[in-house]
């Protein structure tokens, strides 16, 4: 993550146990090069024909560089509620400001690098204000070709992606039937 100065801060993140409760704080290249758990934020942004916003991540990012990803992605800095982070996150990363709802929390695993993983969703028709810091490019889906994306090329997409659009899936099948 970079300021306006260009200069990179140093993210200070909360360590979780496996319940996630906050156990103490570390640095975040530390905590990843430990595999330690922590806290991450994602957003689905929707817009009004119910098109899914997907970012791809700048070749400089240390994760996942060049892959597809969720709308907006972060960590949660040490002290900062999850909600503070989204909001953080979605004005850094795509200058949106929408309300926000929490979907769910994916469990701390490797596939989402040890982040108990908060999925927001919004809706929003934009305009869209990519940080070119973070991100390269973004495109519109409906949901219908992003999962078949997903099912065709997943090497061109994060693991994080996947695994959250997994679970949007099946929470809509699940919402779908009641």
């Amino acid at each position: 993550m970079t300021g306006t100065t260009g200069k990179q801060r140093l993210e200070i993140l909360d360590v979780v146990d496996t319940q996630n409760r906050i156990v103490g704080r570390a640095d975040r290249p530390l905590i990843h090069h430990l595999g330690l758990r922590h806290r991450a934020v994602h957003v689905l942004i929707f817009n009004r024909i119910g098109q899914v916003f997907v970012q791809l991540r700048s070749l400089q990012k240390k994760s996942d560089p060049g892959l597809w990803d969720s709308s907006v992605s972060g960590h949660v800095d040490h002290g900062e509620t999850c909600r503070q982070a989204v909001v953080r996150e979605m004005q850094e990363e795509v200058g949106v400001t929408a309300v926000v709802c929490l979907q769910f929390v994916l469990p701390a695993q490797q596939t989402t690098g040890y982040e108990f993983s908060y999925v927001y969703q919004c809706f929003s028709d934009g305009p869209i204000i990519l940080q070119q810091e973070e991100i390269s490019d973004g495109r519109w889906l409906l949901p219908g070709q992003l999962t078949q994306e997903l099912a065709t090329t997943p090497c061109r997409f994060s693991s994080s992606l996947q695994l959250i659009w997994e679970y949007w899936l099946g929470r809509q099948s699940i919402s779908d039937g009641l």
